[in-house]
């Protein structure tokens, strides 16, 4: 079982960076150097960004995988109040990540008018995603706690696979332009939102009384912050 989980994680990783590998020279030939920099530097604003949802993803694990075996009521209030707590988080990070968007795309982006127009109509776009990565990283710990392995890598893989992917797909059969590339980018986030959430949904909240909790949102928030505190701390270390 333990390998098998261990695998399961491991192609959640290893697929999106084969598929990144394989689509790049016909994503470079369909919309070119200048618009694929600028794609992959609103990609990485919303992975880094998302990524830092306060450690609730990681805190959602631990607490449903210490509670469920003890009370599953109690595990899926847990679930719940991480989803909503993420909501709120994910929306400020959504914000923090349009405003270094537009910051970034506007005043130290050295490209032409109309890319640079673009960029900065896209912004909203960067945001959103960055919204549904937040929401996508408390779900799959949610899943993980509960192990369900399976759903929770699959939605993540489906989820950052689906960047370029859906990129190269729209740009090659609809519309090559920024805006549109961005638009397919929180399309890949949110069928990891959808796959994620449906399976909560089913296995999980159907046909039970879920009740989200300010106490459980202050305990995943307050665990949260150690284990990001403990993250930068170590990034800043190995730095």
């Amino acid at each position: 079982m333990l390998a098998r989980n261990s695998l399961i994680s491991m192609m959640a990783s290893i697929v999106p960076v084969v598929v990144t590998v394989v689509t790049l020279p016909f994503l470079l030939n369909a919309i070119g150097l200048e618009r694929y920099g600028a794609l992959a530097l609103s990609w990485l604003i919303l992975i880094y960004v998302g990524q830092a949802d306060w450690g609730l993803g990681k805190a959602t694990t631990h607490w449903v995988a210490r509670t469920s075996a003890d009370d599953l009521d109690a595990a899926r209030g847990l679930m719940a109040s991480g989803i909503a707590t993420a909501l709120i988080v994910g929306s400020v990070m959504a914000a923090l990540a349009g405003c270094i968007s537009w910051l970034f795309f506007a005043k130290f982006f050295d490209v032409d008018e109309a890319l640079r127009t673009a960029l900065l109509d896209s912004v909203w776009l960067v945001a959103a995603a960055t919204l549904a990565t937040s929401i996508l990283q408390v779900m799959y710990g949610a899943l993980a706690g509960r192990h369900r392995f399976a759903t929770a890598s699959l939605a993540m893989m489906l989820s950052n696979a689906s960047l370029p992917l859906l990129a190269l797909a729209t740009a090659m059969l609809i519309d090559p332009r920024l805006e549109a590339l961005m638009a397919a980018s929180l399309v890949g986030r949110l069928l990891g939102v959808l796959v994620a959430g449906s399976d909560i949904w089913i296995s999980q909240f159907r046909r039970h009384r879920v009740r989200v909790q300010f106490s459980d949102s202050k305990k995943l928030l307050k665990f949260g912050f150690w284990i990001m505190s403990a993250s930068f701390t170590c990034l800043l270390y190995t730095s």
